[in-house]
């Protein structure tokens, strides 16, 4: 299997489950860490980020 050349340097949910007009950038620092508490969304923006990587 081959590795990934992909980058994701923002993005934008515009409705996904209880998030609603969520952007979020990445180009500041090579590490972003998601914290909150239970119930914020947390896993929702993880799911968001999976589904914009194509496979190869």
């Amino acid at each position: 299997m081959g590795i990934s050349q992909q980058k994701l340097i923002s993005i934008k949910v515009t409705k996904l489950k209880n998030l609603i007009d969520l952007e979020i950038d990445f180009s500041g620092s090579p590490v972003t860490a998601i914290l909150g508490p239970n119930g914020n969304g947390k896993s929702t923006v993880l799911h968001a980020l999976a589904c914009a990587y194509q496979p190869i």
